[in-house]
């Protein structure tokens, strides 16, 4: 049941409980019977808004008559209940009674006017007919009645005769409304059912109000309700809408049931007449005479109208005829048009303007498309989803026949059938075709609407006969189509090629079965052949085919390619035949014919002889063509062509030590990574080996191609990640210009000339042809014939520079250097003739030649002149020189020729050496050691430099490279880069020797950082072997350090200690060193010149806050000798490291692993590792987690992996450990620049500015440990992203303190502690997250939240992970312990954390002292008014028992200088008390600085 139904019914059902209680509870009449009627007025509002039907207001017309019936029934029920009138008539309500009768004509007749179309006369003289019969009943029966009652005044009569007569009103209002055949709608039944029903007690009432009997409230009442209900079901049924719109007059003829009732309606005069005769009573015969004369007439006049639509039927009928045998006979749609434009005459008439046209509708459309005739030569088209279609496309989807304003059917339509206002239209459907009841077009009749109203039904006849014969032609068109077809089928049954018919729109007619095959889909008729077809080819064939057609062309051929369903492309050879004028196909003929096999051969073959088959870049042939062509155009377009010849550096070796499948891998990836560095009209090739070359057209300028040529030698220096490892390489770039070339041949030469000088300059650069290049060359050639001659002469010598201790200046070593005199040159440089000895060979036998010249000089000077330590020796080793098979055999046997002393040997090898690991490269460093051979990594931080290094292989000194030690003096970032370098050679118990010292302050500044020895012209410059052995015997006297300790040292007990604290070691410094050290640390005015030492030693001197020694501990009270302190610089910001349950957790884990298990990381870890990673991962909700022994080391070994030689950005107030980390990244390569979180406009301008393919790292603190502040995050991780920039994060101070926020927060640290990403709703997309344990989880241990690739690779590559072993059992099981405490209650401990840190936080406001802490965590900085208060404070703070952190200068900034609270959830209330009371007091004190 729908919705309406269930309204209806619960309407029907809600009128009989005020019905009953009216017919049994009299004193209950008023209200009940006004809740009936007002329940009927409900109805028809509610119908109006529910249907909301073209012309509402009859229906509110309805609506006031029952309003004024009620009013009527209320007065009169008011009369007689409350004023104890008996039958109160006339009153007051037979007013409102009669106002009823005029509304009720007024509704019905609006309901007649908008139904009615034209002049429908019969319906009229129907309904009058029938009126006029039952008026006469009425007058017989009431109205006379009324005129001859004694007993009533004239009043009374007139009243009581106006009921009936406006019954008879209501009567023939309904009667016109029904004459038309409108009473199949069920609307229409419910007025007709309710008007019967208020006739019946209009009647009753009549009778009994005659005879004076009339009551309310019985049962002779219920016609009136029915008339209430009966409405307004009319009005809530869907149907009432089709009362207010336009129905067809149909005159055809008269319904057998209609013509029973008008003949019971003109009986009625007649038998009224007998009932006269017989009673005796002929009184009433002239009325009755009057009507039956009426009754004549009209019946008379029905009779006539009949007749003329019966001849016109007649007329319309044969017209229908002759139109049918027409459409039988028709073979075409256009002979269907043109018989139905004949068959429209004679229907019309003459002298009728109209205008007919047939339209057809192709399967699938919605555009009705017209058929062109004589008369109407052009076509038009009719789309019903237009917008104004849409009042009639519901009617007509439905298939029925309806008048619309030719306005309604578009513009094309007003354009061919103005003027013409109105028009029939006809949907065209064969309910027994082929498809059912489809829609095959439409018949439209233009012309007025009164004249297509009386031919509704002869249009309609029309219409079904042109829908068949319409059907009728394309059945046999089709049979005809199957006919001609099926010898054409036999024949390309079985071919493979394709044939295609086309139709004029180039959908396909026929396909034949090979298609299925091609296009890998059935069936293809009606598809266009666009839709088979890729999208260039496509639109070409179209074009082609358009041409054929238009220009009469019979055939033609092309290549095209098609696309199968599954995606494939299909080259085809195709050949089209024009036989639209053929009468058997009529379209174009396609037939294709499958060449992909053979195109791709010929493809293949092309790309073959012009492309590298490894890399499937253009190679030389290719590229020299189109560097000619490019050479052409820019001499017409003023453009300057340039190549750029690209060689890869000691790719020899990657071939030598990786394999050459490794090799095949670095090309592709080089050939990948140089194509997506150019432009898109630029040209890359392979010219062979590890050769490449790119064509730079439409430059302007040289500069152009210089600035390419950086980008290339930038991309190509960084790490390139293979199947298997990472392999670093380098490249040379060699540029040249058109203008220096006259044909592609010597451009590509002349690229390659600067190529070389660029080799010959030192590689990893780019060089610009010059003209003089050519000289260069021919010295070069020059120079390699002499050089075997020289070898072969030995005229080659060895100078000997000392390594001095930088302390003493005692002589350590020598490191022998071959020089080479020329007697016409003059002496040749190292860097000319090295390079040309790798190149050629010849290193080999000449390193053989240095390694026994030094040996035996160090032998005979061990024996001459000998020392407590040694004497040690440094000898240069190439890498080609190191990896001859033949090398170890050879040092084996120089030491047991010349019997140098063990260890003494040192030998120094470039980075080359150690970028690709093997096994053959460990066997020949373990042999060599074995021999008591010392290693060394020369120009360490210039090349690839990699921490792994130092891990992997058997190192035992780091010589420190001129490059960096020559700004030593004026740039602090050099120094914090070497001081870096220092660091990590003692924490891995490594000697640094650095190269290149030329000046005191270098020296000073070397021995103030650690570094223990040096070479220099400050020293000496390379010296002939007498020189050198005179200098040993000079300073036989002194002391003579010892490079390094003997062969059989471990490295522990080789590492010395940096003399910058000889207190703490228990070691003095020498007279000597000491003077050094105070040169270092002031100038020669007694200033203090490196900050680091000055005012944080004085401190460390003289205040007891720093260096205090805690002799006892008691939660976090501290005693220091006889002084008790509160804990106010402690980072335990959780209080874990007094938590009962954490401590207990320890003991039982150490039982189970032992204090600290020994092996290395890289070969297992305790199941507590995995154990607190899979924790740690969930906590964080990262993608996983690795954890490592510190920060400090995580930040030392994770960004130079991380940053590698791209682009590394700090943030300026970044943690010391972070941007020491980012120095030991610069020396492997890496650019380092700094900025601040605070302009992140500057970062993003940094990264825009970063070279493009080159990595970028975004290193910053999460929480500042300065001032407890959070960076705006999702901010800066934004500019990252968008610059495909890695954010680094080290938030070791809000790891634990602060987390997700959420509803169910306990503070506004938010929930879990899981870290200020989670805190600031980021991601971990593109960030990297440090933190640590030792803050809040008081464990000294670390981790990183990264993805697992990473972690994997860090695995590999991080120093701590490779050469650590596991942290101490105690930490692991603390974390775990802590995490456990995290989850049950570290939300509650968090809690209360805040609210302690906020009791300071509102003292300090309260006292209007400056904090720069804005984010309300439990790190407090208080900054001096003067910074030179600082001691005092310190000494303030520590009489009065609180311990706190002094922020001195240079750990922060002059105006940020004071002492810094860290607030712990260990501390008591009572603490907190006593530490604001301290505070008080120190503000009365001592300026601080105050809140503004």
């Amino acid at each position: 049941m729908s919705r309406i139904h269930r309204l209806m019914a619960a309407y029907v059902i809600l009128v009989i409980p005020p019905t009953v209680v009216y017919l049994t509870v009299p004193a209950a009449h008023t209200y009940t019977w006004a809740a009936i009627v007002l329940g009927n007025v409900w109805a028809i509002i509610a119908g109006i808004r529910m249907h909301r039907p073209a012309h509402a207001w009859p229906w509110l017309l309805l609506a006031a008559a029952n309003l004024a019936f009620m009013a009527g029934d209320t007065t009169y029920n008011v009369l007689n209940s409350f004023l104890h009138q008996e039958n109160p008539f006339p009153s007051l309500a037979d007013v409102f009674y009669l106002a009823t009768y005029p509304l009720f004509a007024a509704g019905l007749l609006g309901f007649i006017r908008y139904r009615r179309t034209g002049r429908d006369v019969a319906s009229l003289l129907d309904a009058m007919i029938l009126t006029s019969g039952l008026a006469l009943l009425s007058w017989d029966y009431l109205i006379n009645p009324y005129t001859t009652a004694a007993d009533m005044t004239w009043v009374q009569r007139s009243i009581s005769i106006a009921y009936p007569l406006g019954d008879v009103l209501m009567l023939a209002m309904l009667a016109r409304l029904l004459t038309p055949g409108s009473v199949r709608t069920r609307a229409v039944q419910f007025l007709t059912l309710g008007t019967f029903g208020i006739l019946f007690s209009d009647v009753l009432y009549g009778l009994l109000q005659l005879k004076g009997a009339w009551q309310v409230g019985t049962p002779m009442d219920l016609g009136w309700v029915v008339f209430f209900t009966a409405w307004g079901l009319a009005a809530l049924h869907p149907s009432m809408v089709e009362l207010t719109e336009r129905t067809p007059v149909r005159q055809a003829g008269i319904h057998p049931r209609r013509l029973a009732v008008l003949a019971l309606a003109s009986l009625i005069a007649p038998v009224l007449l007998i009932q006269e005769a017989v009673r005796g009573q002929l009184q009433q015969v002239p009325v009755i005479a009057v009507f039956s004369a009426v009754l004549f007439l009209l019946v008379f006049a029905r009779l006539s109208g009949l007749v003329v639509v019966h001849l016109r039927a007649v007329t319309r009928e044969r017209g229908l005829r002759v139109a049918a045998a027409a459409l039988v006979s028709t073979s075409g749609v256009e002979e269907i048009a043109h018989s139905i434009r004949r068959a429209a005459g004679p229907l019309f008439g003459s002298g009728v303007s109209h205008e007919v046209a047939l339209l057809t509708l192709a399967p699938g459309e919605t555009r009705l498309h017209s058929v062109p005739t004589t008369a109407q030569p052009h076509t038009w088209t009719v789309d019903w989803q237009d917008e104004p279609a849409d009042a009639w496309r519901p009617r007509f989807l439905a298939r029925e026949t309806q008048i619309v304003c030719v306005t309604d059917l578009g513009d094309q339509a007003v354009a061919e059938l103005a003027p013409l206002p109105s028009a029939l239209l006809c949907p065209l459907a064969v309910s027994n075709g082929p498809a059912g009841n489809s829609l095959i077009g439409a018949l439209i009749v233009a012309g007025t609407e009164k004249s297509l109203a009386e031919r509704w039904g002869s249009f309609e006849t029309l219409a079904a006969q042109a829908a068949l014969a319409m059907e009728r032609v394309a059945l046999g068109q089709e049979i005809n189509r199957r006919n001609s077809e099926a010898y054409f089928r036999t024949l390309v049954h079985n071919t493979s090629d394709v044939i295609l018919i086309l139709d004029d729109d180039n959908t396909i007619r026929y396909a034949s079965p090979s298609a299925e095959g091609m296009f890998g889909r059935t069936p293809l008729n009606g598809v266009r052949l666009a839709e088979l077809m890729s999208e260039p080819d496509g639109e070409r064939a179209l074009r082609a085919l358009g041409r054929m057609r238009d220009g009469d062309c019979q055939d033609s051929r092309d290549d095209w390619q098609v696309l199968h369903r599954d995606g494939a492309r299909i080259d085809v050879e195709a050949r089209c035949s024009n036989l639209r004028h053929d009468q058997t196909v009529h379209g174009l003929v396609l037939t294709l014919r499958d060449v992909t096999e053979q195109r791709k051969l010929e493809r293949e073959l092309t790309h073959r002889a012009f492309h590298d088959a490894l890399t499937g870049l253009p190679n030389r042939l290719l590229l020299l063509e189109r560097i000619e062509h490019a050479l052409l155009r820019g001499r017409r377009d003023g453009t300057v062509p340039c190549v750029l010849f690209i060689d890869l550096d000691d790719f020899k070796v990657v071939n030598d030590t990786s394999g050459h499948s490794i090799g095949d891998e670095l090309l592709i990836a080089v050939a990948r990574r140089l194509t997506g560095t150019m432009r898109a009209s630029d040209t890359a090739a392979r010219l062979g080996g590890d050769e490449f070359g790119v064509l730079m057209e439409g430059v302007r300028e040289p500069a152009d191609a210089e600035a390419l040529g950086e980008q290339v030698v930038q991309n190509l220096n960084q790490p390139f990640r293979l199947s298997e490892q990472m392999v670093s390489t380098s490249a040379s770039v060699g540029i040249a210009t058109a203008r220096d070339s006259a044909d592609a041949e010597e451009l590509l030469g002349h690229a390659d000339l600067a190529l070389y000088a660029a080799k010959t300059a030192g590689k990893r650069q780019w060089r610009r042809y010059q003209a003089g290049l050519h000289t260069g060359m021919l010295e070069r050639h020059e120079l390699r014939a002499r050089l075997e001659g020289a070898l072969d002469a030995e005229a080659f010598d060895v100078r000997y520079q000392p390594i001095v201790e930088i302390a003493t200046g005692a002589l350590a070593g020598f490191e022998a250097l071959a020089r080479w005199p020329h007697a016409r040159r003059g002496s040749v440089t190292p860097h000319q003739f090295i390079a040309l000895a790798e190149e050629t060979g010849h290193i080999m036998p000449l390193g053989a030649w240095v390694l026994q010249q030094a040996t035996a000089n160090l032998a005979r000077w061990q024996r001459e002149v000998p020392r407590p330590d040694p004497l040690h020796i440094n000898v240069n080793v190439s890498a080609r020189q190191f990896r001859d098979p033949g090398f170890l055999d050879e040092v084996r046997a120089v030491l047991g020729a010349t019997g140098v002393a063990h260890g003494s040997l040192v030998l120094e090898l470039t980075e080359t050496v150690l970028m690709h690991t093997d096994e053959q490269i460990r066997a020949v460093m373990r042999a060599l050691k074995d021999l008591g051979v010392r290693m060394a990594i020369d120009d360490f931080g210039t090349g690839f430099s990699s921490l792994s290094y130092l891990r992997e292989f058997p190192i035992d000194l780091l010589k420190v490279d001129k490059s960096f030690i020559d700004d030593i003096g004026v740039d602090t970032q050099q120094v914090a880069l070497v001081e870096g370098i220092v660091r990590i050679a003692d924490t891995l118990g490594l000697q640094v020797i650095a190269e290149g010292i030329e000046e005191d302050v270098q020296r000073d500044r070397l021995l103030a950082m650690g570094c223990r020895f040096g070479q220099g012209y400050l020293y000496a410059r390379p010296m002939t072997v007498d020189q050198a052995e005179q200098l040993l015997r000079s300073t036989a006297e002194r002391r003579a350090p010892a490079l390094a300790g003997s062969a059989a040292t471990s490295p522990v007990s080789r590492r010395t200690t940096a003399p910058s604290d000889p207190q703490r070691t228990g070691t003095r410094r020498s007279g000597a060193e000491e003077d050094h050290v105070h040169k270092a640390l002031r100038t020669t005015g007694g200033a203090r010149r490196d900050p680091r030492w000055g005012e944080l030693e004085r401190l460390r001197q003289t205040n007891p806050m720093c260096d205090a020694v805690i002799d006892e501990v008691d939660g976090r009270h501290l005693r220091s000798g006889d002084h008790w302190l509160i804990d106010f610089a402690s980072c335990n910001y959780l209080g874990f490291d007094l938590d009962p349950e954490i401590m207990a957790a320890i003991e039982p884990q150490v039982r189970r692993w032992g204090t600290h298990p020994s092996w290395s990381r890289l070969i297992g870890n305790p199941r507590l590792y995995p154990d607190i990673e899979d924790r740690l991962t969930a906590l964080l909700h990262a993608q996983d987690s690795l954890l490592l022994p510190t920060i400090t080391l995580i930040h030392a070994s994770v960004i130079p992996v991380l940053g590698g030689e791209g682009n590394i950005f700090v943030e300026a107030r970044a943690h010391r450990t972070v941007y020491d980390g980012c120095l030991v990244a610069r020396g492997q390569g890496a650019t380092v620049q700094r900025f601040h979180a605070d302009r992140p406009d500057e970062l993003e301008v940094l990264l825009r500015s970063a070279p493009p393919g080159a990595s970028r790292l975004v290193c910053l603190d999460g929480v500042d440990s300065m001032t407890g502040n959070l960076p705006d995050l999702p901010l800066l991780a934004g500019i990252c992203r968008q610059r495909d920039a890695l954010l680094y994060i080290d938030d070791a101070h809000g790891f634990g303190v602060i987390g997700e926020r959420g509803t169910d927060e306990t503070s506004p640290y938010g929930s879990r502690g899981n870290c200020i990403v989670r805190h600031l709703g980021e991601t971990y997309d593109g960030i990297v997250l440090v933190g640590g344990f030792s803050k809040a989880y008081s464990s000294l241990l670390a981790f990183l939240a990264l993805p697992t690739w990473m972690k994997n690779h860090l695995k590999v590559a991080a120093a701590p992970y490779l050469y650590s072993g596991p942290s101490p059992t105690a930490s692991l099981a603390t974390a775990l312990a802590g995490l456990d405490v995290n989850d049950r209650r570290g939300d509650t401990v968090r809690a209360a954390l805040h609210r302690k840190t906020a009791r300071v936080l509102d003292h300090l406001y309260l006292l209007g002292i400056e904090t720069p802490n804005e984010s309300g965590l439990p790190i407090i900085e208080l900054p001096l008014a003067h910074d030179s208060d600082l001691d005092d404070v310190g000494l303030f703070m520590w009489d009065r028992g609180i311990y706190v952190t002094l922020a001195a200068y240079p750990l922060v900034p002059r105006d940020r200088v004071g002492i810094r609270i860290q607030v712990t959830a260990a501390n008591t209330d009572e603490d907190i008390g006593r530490l604001n009371e301290t505070i008080s007091a120190l503000a009365e004190r001592f300026e601080l600085r105050q809140r503004t």
